[in-house]
């Protein structure tokens, strides 16, 4: 990945699996630090609003996860709803459904454990 974005500083996914990464070593201050600089490069990434959104709410975060998701939403509908979304293999119909769900849920502690089933797709 470091490679990847030594030879192109403007790999958004580089950042996006580095901040994966990160996550998973329990870093949320750079996987964050990452999924910001996904955005940064590419204001469309949809991934990134989702995955920092659940940051955020697991931090108890919950307007700036709310943001997120927003954004999120915003980009979704911009999109033919069966234009797959990757990483996930999902469709932004798909997407779209997930967020209207968590965004109408109201209780945003819940969106860390349904967007983990988002990642499984």
């Amino acid at each position: 990945c470091r490679q990847s974005i030594h030879m192109n500083a403007f790999a958004s996914e580089s950042y996006f699996l580095l901040a994966h990464i990160a996550e998973a070593k329990g870093d949320d201050e750079e996987a964050k630090n990452c999924f910001k600089k996904v955005i940064y490069l590419d204001a469309a990434y949809i991934p990134a609003y989702l995955e920092i959104s659940g940051i955020y709410a697991k931090e108890n975060d919950f307007p700036r996860a709310k943001k997120m998701r927003g954004t999120a939403l915003e980009l979704l509908r911009s999109l033919p709803t069966q234009t797959t979304v990757q990483p996930y293999d999902s469709t932004a119909g798909e997407l779209l459904k997930y967020v209207e769900y968590v965004m109408d849920v109201n209780d945003d502690r819940a969106a860390p454990a349904v967007q983990e089933g988002v990642r499984e797709r």
